[in-house]
Parts: C-alpha cells; structure tokens; sequence
C-alpha cells in the first residue's frame, strides 16, 4: 500500500481525452468543466497528423493548449489514445476518476470506462459528466467546433476563425499553422485570389488493411485489440521499415495531388438573369 493511501482520502483525477485540432473556445468550455470538479485536472491530447482533420502537429497543439488552458496539466508525449491516458492517471496514484465528454457521448463512456475497468485499468470509481450541451447552430461556445475553425482555414477566412481562438492575439499565427498543416498556401505574387491546396496520399503495401492499434481514433472510440493482433502489426511495421530502407518492392509511397480553388472574386458566383420588363 502506498504512503499516500495511508493518510489521504482517494486520490481523484478529472480529465478529458480529445483531439483539439485546433483548441477552440469550445474547448474552454471543457476545460472550465473540469477545473470546476473536485480532484486534479488532466487534458490528453491525440498525437496524429493528417491535413484534413488534424493539421496541428502534437508539438503545436500542446504548446497552444497550454497557453489558452493554464493550471491544468495538458498532453503527455507517451500517451496517444485514451486507454493509454487511462492508465497514465492511475500509474500516478490515482484511485478515483471523474471523466468530462460531450452532452452526447457521457451514457456511451459509462459503458465504455466501466466495462474496461480492472481489465486495462482499474479505478474504485469511475464518473462521467457532460462538458455542457453543445448546439451546432448556435454562436459563442455553444456552437463552436475545430471543424467549422478547419473549414474557415481552408477557405482563408480569418475573421471567422478569429471567432473560435481563446486567445484572440494568437489568431493569426494559429490561422497560419492550421492552413500550412492542410497543406494550403496562397500563390506567391499572385492577386488574383487564387489558392492552391496540396493533398498527399501514402501508400503503405505491408500494412494495407491493418489499423495501428495505438493509433489516434476518434475521442467517441474506446478500441481494444488482442496480443496477437498487436504483434501481427508489430511485423508487418516491421516489415514496412524494411521496404521503405532498401527502396525495394512494398516501399511506401507518395502522391502530391495539387488542385487551384478560385475566391468568388476571380469566379463570381452565377445569378438568374433578370427578366425582361413587359
């Protein structure tokens, strides 16, 4: 038995498990959830990168999440999914768990977080509260979400995103980060309103079919995979490693799909002619 359990009561973690790409003040809202609930606060953050849905690599993410999110512990370099964060806390210490998801999701995390426990972790307790409703439609917090803030970085709308940022004076850098992650840049002297967007495909032979089973799935999603799964990934990574080294058949391999989108300035958009007085 450990010192702590001697002479204290439970220790509690309250934390929340999510993709943050990029943090929002939707997102804050989390955060003030969390930090509302008795016990120590925990962010874990997925460490995937793909232009689409996560232009923020772990590094960026976690350097804004700490500047928008302070007294709250944030990411860890060696968690990547919320089983691994999971058992982070409880190799902490930690006996009790407080877990904050979205309005939606809280019924499908009791089942989840309850139905693993003492298998891949083992907590006295596990909780889960909603972060607050959420209503796409709406303004403020309520309605925000790092989809419409992706959107609004594709189509290079600033003031919209602004909207979304926790910390307004980091808008435009964050604006720029989230655009160079999904591949987006403005044509170099151009002032035509023209935009080139990039999208890379990686083609991997050796683990076609195969999902990383440490891999960075959506925060909804609690994947539990066998030894034996995991070492048959273990080798056919192996295997990829290999052909990707010598250059020989199975390496992997990349295409750059490059694809102009015009700004209703160089393309106005269509109207119904008028009709002609009688």
């Amino acid at each position: 038995m450990k010192l702590r359990e001697l002479f204290e009561a439970p220790a509690t973690a309250v934390m929340a498990f999510g993709r943050m790409n990029p943090p929002t003040i939707g997102h804050a809202k989390l955060v003030d959830t969390i930090k509302s609930q008795p016990g120590d606060p925990f962010i874990f953050l997925s460490q995937s990168q793909k232009p689409k849905t996560d232009p923020l690599s772990f590094e960026d993410k976690l350097r804004y999440a700490k500047f928008f999110f302070p007294n709250v512990t944030i990411g860890n370099p060696e968690v990547k999914t919320i089983i691994q964060a999971l058992q982070k806390v409880e190799s902490q210490g930690y006996q009790e768990l407080i877990y904050v998801a979205g309005s939606d999701r809280v019924q499908a995390f009791e089942e989840l977080l309850n139905k693993y426990n003492g298998k891949d972790f083992t907590f006295k307790s596990i909780k889960v509260i909603s972060a607050g409703e959420r209503d796409p439609d709406a303004d403020g917090a309520e309605g925000m979400s790092a989809s419409k803030m992706r959107a609004a970085a594709a189509e290079g709308d600033l003031e919209s995103f602004k909207q979304g940022v926790p910390e307004p004076k980091l808008a435009d850098e964050m604006f720029a980060a989230v655009r160079k992650g999904m591949n987006i840049s403005k044509d170099v002297g151009e002032k035509d309103g023209r935009t080139t967007r990039s999208t890379t495909l990686t083609s991997q032979p050796h683990l076609a079919g195969l999902e990383d089973p440490d891999g960075d799935y959506d925060d909804s999603e609690l994947r539990v995979y066998t030894q034996a799964y995991r070492d048959l990934y273990k080798k056919a990574k192996a295997r990829q490693a290999r052909a990707d080294a010598t250059g020989g058949p199975g390496a992997s391999t990349t295409v750059t799909f490059k694809q102009p989108k015009f700004s209703q300035n160089v393309v106005p958009t269509r109207t119904k002619p008028k009709k002609p007085r009688t």
